[in-house]
């Protein structure tokens, strides 16, 4: 599974105290905090960039083969932002999986 604007996963961490998940790093926070922060206004720009990285995100997420997922569980605070400020969509505990 590699689309640039899904979260890349890289292993997880189980023990008898705790569960731990490794992914990409995306430096810059959730999306909602991203956009409440007065000190940092985002251009028009790149707010139209980043929802076209959630449009692609979630369209390659509908319409991936032989497996669809369907998040169900969309919002600001499952949306990471990278350095570059770029959407990653993350937190799939919600997802169904379509064959």
């Amino acid at each position: 599974m590699h689309c640039p604007h899904i979260i890349k996963f890289f292993g997880a961490s189980i023990t008898e105290s705790s569960v731990s998940i490794v992914t990409e790093l995306c430096s810059k926070g959730e999306l909602g905090t991203l956009l409440q922060d007065s000190r940092k206004p985002l251009d028009l720009y790149t707010k139209l960039r980043m929802a076209r990285d959630i449009a692609v995100g979630m369209n390659w997420l509908h319409s991936s083969k032989p497996v669809q997922f369907l998040h169900r569980d969309l919002k600001p605070s499952n949306l990471l932002v990278d350095d570059n400020y770029r959407i990653k969509i993350c937190d799939f505990g919600f997802c169904v999986c379509i064959l």
